[in-house]
């Protein structure tokens, strides 16, 4: 990737070339769907333009509340005061002012659901993250150590590569699953030289994006990392603007005041996201196939965390 992200990002798509590798192939989460075509057509929209921002404009006075922070209160953030991020039930209906929110289930410190163990854990996460082993290799290594523990009658954490992928897709907080379908281009085509993408087949795999962005919000690691209103940042000395993470630009600011102009939309929070793709190949254990990733983050999340 050559664009810099705002948090951990999160594959949500992939278009990729119709040769896909076994290994994907075994693990399909969701059935193959019939071949799509697509047509498009422009459609006339008169609402508000949620995406242009020239810089030059300002956002009519908006409520805004006021907080010093820093060291000797050096610093002070005007919030918007119309999306300010009521607390609410998984509902969405709000809280009475004070609730405290939903405390999170501590897990047992032995639970390693849905690995049996740590060791388990540990072995998933050196062959899939650490090392990214290719399947062969998994395979082989697999078959090692099951030799060394057959006179004990014991047997290694994973069977093969299968077993341990299919593990790992069972884990929680990264359990949206992959979804798929076909697409062709249905275009108008040369009379001669037709470039061969014209007559190819392409799979898409994707991730609901909903789904991936509520994970994204759920994970406690961002709770000190969070950014729940748009602000303007300023020195208090010299009222000087001072930009640092997504939510302090003008965009953010400019977005909310468009979504506040309904009332309904009050105390709630505005969670931008944030896309980019890339041509990417991915040589291990899927055979050096080209793929176009299509990375999702949030705005929320503050640029030091990665």
């Amino acid at each position: 990737m050559h664009s810099n992200f705002l948090a951990d990002t999160q594959i949500v798509g992939i278009i990729s070339k119709l040769n896909v590798s076994e290994e994907l192939e075994e693990h399909r989460l969701a059935p193959e769907q019939p071949e799509a075509q697509f047509d498009f057509q422009e459609v006339e929209y008169d609402g508000p333009n949620m995406t242009e921002h020239d810089g030059t404009r300002d956002s009519p006075a908006p409520r805004i509340d006021v907080e010093f922070w820093g060291p000797g209160d050096c610093l002070y953030r005007n919030f918007h005061k119309d999306l300010d991020t009521h607390p609410c039930d998984e509902n969405g209906t709000f809280l009475p002012p004070g609730s405290p929110p939903k405390p999170l289930l501590d897990k047992s410190p032995n639970d390693w659901t849905p690995y049996q163990n740590r060791v388990e854990f540990e072995t998933a996460e050196f062959f899939f993250t650490e090392n990214q082993t290719p399947a062969a290799q998994i395979n082989r290594l697999l078959d090692l150590w099951a030799s060394t523990l057959q006179k004990h009658d014991d047997k290694p954490p994973f069977a093969d590569f299968r077993d341990l992928h299919k593990t790992i897709n069972k884990t929680p907080l990264g359990d949206v699953k992959w979804q798929s379908f076909s697409v062709q281009y249905n275009g108008e085509r040369l009379d001669t030289d037709v470039p061969p993408w014209m007559d190819q087949d392409f799979d898409v795999w994707y991730r609901d994006p909903r789904e991936v962005i509520r994970n994204m919000l759920a994970n406690p690691d961002y709770v000190e990392e969070f950014d729940y209103r748009p602000y303007r940042e300023f020195l208090t000395n010299s009222d000087e603007r001072q930009w640092r993470d997504f939510m302090s630009g003008d965009w953010a600011w400019d977005q909310a005041d468009i979504i506040s102009e309904d009332p309904e939309s009050h105390g709630s929070t505005f969670v931008p996201v944030v896309l980019g793709s890339d041509k990417t190949t991915v040589s291990v254990a899927m055979g050096n196939n080209e793929y176009y990733p299509l990375y999702a983050s949030i705005g929320n999340v503050r640029n030091n965390v990665r």
